[in-house]
């Protein structure tokens, strides 16, 4: 893509759930309340920069949340397209209703647990 030039469909974003060192997945938090200690279900600081590497390299920004669980990223329709190798138009039709789950590059699968792309906001 030249310099300056905006990619067709616009920024999307998307979050990436991080393996933990211990195993343990996030999911198991989702019919359960929040417990004081969420050691158990962060990954290393290791993988986590790993993780954070790839994907800068790849051209998304990529924005890390306070507790070290997850990464937020965000990119040109096309970038993602290419990285994880899914059509452009599942991409961009991803709503609130309908969830896209993002199959992980083999150089992060060890690292990450999944990846899911998340809705535009609706503007009223």
């Amino acid at each position: 893509m030249a310099k300056g030039q905006k990619s067709k469909g616009g920024a999307v974003a998307a979050q990436v759930f991080l393996r933990s060192a211990s195993g343990r997945s996030l999911e198991e938090l989702a019919e359960a309340a929040l417990p004081e200690d969420l050691s158990p279900f962060r990954a290393s600081a290791t993988a986590r920069a790993e993780v954070e590497r790839f994907l800068r390299r790849a051209g998304f920004k990529v924005f890390s949340d306070e507790q070290g669980l997850t990464l937020s990223i965000e990119g040109p329709v096309d970038a993602f397209a290419k990285v994880f190798g899914i059509d452009q138009a599942r991409i961009t039709g991803v709503s609130a209703i309908e969830t896209v789950s993002l199959n992980p590059p083999r150089e992060i699968q060890a690292l990450v647990d999944k990846i899911v792309v998340l809705p535009k906001p609706e503007m009223h």
